[in-house]
């Protein structure tokens, strides 16, 4: 019966493009859901490098600063190889990863498409990335795993790979 549940998309979705493992799991998120996704993309077995990027938490109220520090810090601890934020809020995210391990690369973009153009250049086959950050980042990693990281058609492979997880 579980394999003809269709999730909401941008909820734990597996999409693979061109070698590199897109864990998507951006339509939502709290400091708890993205530990959870961080420690998933840590013991996944990708090869490559292990890239978080992540937006905001929203309605985190008065929460929000030590909502995205302790998930930085979360990335550090899980021997991530880098954590890339989006947008003025998320940036402490990366503060916080940086801070407790100086080893990890961070980087915070003011865009989705900073973001994605630099990934464009960046990410290589065998790497895992997870997408988290609730609605900021829930139509980029749509756009993201379908066309924009690696240009702005997608290949017939990549539309199979898309209606195949899709359909999943």
């Amino acid at each position: 019966a579980l394999r003809n549940v269709r999730l909401t998309r941008g909820r734990v979705q597996l999409k693979r493009i061109r070698g590199v493992m897109f864990l998507d799991d951006s339509y939502n998120a709290n400091p708890d859901s993205m530990r959870a996704g961080l420690k998933t993309l840590a013991g996944l077995n990708a090869g490559g490098r292990k890239v978080a990027v992540l937006g905001r938490m929203g309605e985190l109220g008065a929460h929000a600063a030590r909502g995205h520090r302790d998930v930085g810090e979360c990335a550090a601890a899980c021997g991530l190889d880098a954590v890339f934020t989006v947008g003025d809020e998320a940036a402490q995210i990366s503060e916080a990863a940086a801070a407790s391990r100086g080893a990890i690369e961070t980087r915070n973009f003011p865009s989705q498409s900073g973001c994605a153009s630099f990934l464009r250049g960046w990410l290589k086959a065998g790497d895992a990335v997870l997408l988290d950050g609730g609605g900021r980042l829930h139509g980029y990693a749509s756009d993201i795993t379908r066309t924009g990281i690696f240009g702005a058609k997608p290949t017939d492979r990549q539309r199979l790979i898309w209606d195949t997880v899709r359909r999943a």
